[in-house]
C-alpha cells in the first residue's frame, strides 16, 4: 500500500475509533523538533490565517499526547501556526493514542508536506535520506511507497552531493534542480563559480550542461556561443575558466594560461 493510501486509511480507522475530533488549546500544542519542514513562508501563513478567519480550519491537525497534558504535532504544523496568527485560542485536532514509531511519524509528515508542496528540493531530498536510513528502505522500495519512479528518488538524493552554496540557491528557488544536476560532476569550487554565471545570465539547463563540459574539457565551444547568443556569457565563462587555471597554479605554466585566455578572446571576437 502506498504511503498516501496508508495515511488516509490509518486516519479513517482512527477517526472511526475515536468518535469525534477534539478542540485543543493552541498553547497546549508544541511542534515536533524532527519535523522535516524547517521553514515556513510568512506570506503563505498569513494567507492561510486569513482563510481560517473567514472559513475556519477545514482539516484538523494530527497530534499525540505527551507529558504535562500537552500534545506534540504529528502533521499540520503549518495549520497550527496559521491558527495562532489568526488569533484562534483552540484548534481542531485528532489525538493519536496508538503507538507510533519515529519512522511511521516521519512517513506521515513527509506525505503531508509532499501533498501540500511544502518542501523545497533540498528538504525533500534530506527527508528521503532519513526515510532510507531510519526505515531501512532501498531507493526502489521508497519510490514504490511514495508512488514515484526510482529515477525521481535517485535524482533528488543526488542534490545532497552539491556544495552548500548550491543547496542554498536551491532552497531559495533561484536555481532549479536541473541546473544543479547539470554541474554536479564539477568540483565544489567550480560548481559555486558556475552557479554565479548561470544565475547572472539566466542560462537554461542545456547551457549549464555546456558550461560544465567546457570547464571539464578546458575550452569554450561554438555551441555555447550560438545557444546563448550573448558575448557577456562568453566573457563570464572565459573568466571562470581563467579562475580555474589560476587556482591550479603553479602546476599550470603561465604560457598555457595566457594561450588559453587568448583562445577565448579570439572566440569572443568571432561572436561579435
Amino acid at each position: 500500500m502506498e504511503i498516501a493510501n496508508y495515511v488516509r486509511f490509518e486516519l479513517t480507522q482512527f477517526e472511526k475509533e475515536s468518535g469525534e475530533i477534539q478542540k485543543i488549546p493552541v498553547d497546549k500544542i508544541i511542534p515536533d523538533p524532527d519535523q522535516p519542514r524547517k521553514k515556513f513562508d510568512e506570506e503563505s501563513l498569513k494567507e492561510l490565517a486569513e482563510s481560517i478567519k473567514q472559513h475556519g480550519l477545514l482539516e484538523p491537525i494530527l497530534v499525540k499526547p505527551i507529558e504535562d497534558e500537552k500534545y506534540q504535532i504529528i502533521t499540520g504544523e503549518r495549520r497550527w501556526r496559521a491558527c495562532k496568527i489568526a488569533g484562534q485560542t483552540t484548534i481542531k485536532a485528532i489525538v493519536w493514542k496508538k503507538e507510533i514509531s519515529g519512522a511511521e511519524k516521519l512517513e506521515l509528515q513527509l506525505i503531508e508536506n509532499l501533498h501540500r508542496e511544502d518542501l523545497d528540493p533540498v528538504e525533500e531530498a534530506e527527508t528521503y535520506k532519513r526515510l532510507i536510513k531510519e526505515c531501512g528502505y532501498t531507493q526502489e522500495e521508497l519510490a514504490k511507497r511514495l508512488g514515484k519512479s526510482r529515477e525521481y528518488v535517485s535524482n533528488k538524493l543526488r542534490l545532497l552531493k552539491s556544495p552548500d552554496l548550491v543547496k542554498e540557491k536551491l532552497k531559495k528557488g533561484v536555481l532549479s534542480e536541473g541546473h544543479a544536476r547539470a554541474i554536479l560532476s564539477l568540483k565544489p569550487d567550480d560548481q559555486e563559480k558556475a552557479v554565479e554565471v548561470i544565475i547572472k545570465n539566466n542560462l537554461s539547463v542545456r547551457e549549464a550542461e555546456e558550461i560544465a563540459r567546457n570547464l571539464k574539457e578546458g575550452g569554450v565551444s561554438h555551441e555555447t556561443h550560438t545557444s546563448t547568443e550573448s558575448s557577456q556569457v562568453l566573457i563570464d565563462v572565459t573568466n571562470l575558466k581563467v579562475w580555474k587555471l589560476c587556482s591550479q597554479s603553479p602546476k599550470v605554466p603561465v604560457d598555457d594560461l595566457i594561450a588559453s585566455y587568448i583562445q577565448d578572446l579570439k572566440s569572443l571576437r568571432r561572436l561579435n
